[in-house]
């Protein structure tokens, strides 16, 4: 978000990017002011370079010039419902092909890729080879 300060200047905040971030246009051409300017610090800089190599810089690109993924046209295609989504408007394309154009390689710092816990069924008291049905996790 961009506040101005005065007439003449304005303060934008800028928080550091999560691990596996995408990197919108806007963001970018911030990135070539900053470069430009000789403002970039040192620990953004590292966060470009490891986008550059990792294909997160590249990752919104599709998306922004409202490429429909694949995996959706098929889906639209299958149920016929592409001439609808062709006249409907940029934003709501962008926000239903976001999904598709998601990063899929999950890692440890990505929400919902840690392993389930291993579960083990709890015996019962009477018996050691008996299950009561009751799931706990394993130690």
């Amino acid at each position: 978000m961009v506040n101005a300060f005065d007439d003449q200047c304005s303060v934008q905040w800028f928080a550091p990017r999560k691990p596996r971030g995408t990197w919108s246009e806007l963001n970018k051409k911030r990135v070539a002011d900053l470069i430009a300017n000789g403002l970039m610090r040192p620990e953004g800089q590292v966060n470009v370079d490891s986008a550059l190599v990792d294909g997160r810089w590249e990752g919104l690109d599709a998306h922004e010039r409202l490429e429909v993924p694949p995996d959706l046209a098929a889906a639209l295609n299958a149920s016929k419902a592409r001439a609808n989504w062709d006249s409907s408007p940029p934003p709501v394309v962008r926000k239903f092909s976001l999904g598709s154009a998601r990063p899929r390689n999950p890692t440890p710092e990505t929400p919902g890729s840690k392993k389930p816990p291993e579960w083990t069924p709890r015996t019962s008291a009477s018996s050691s080879t008996a299950s009561d049905g009751v799931y706990t996790p394993a130690a």
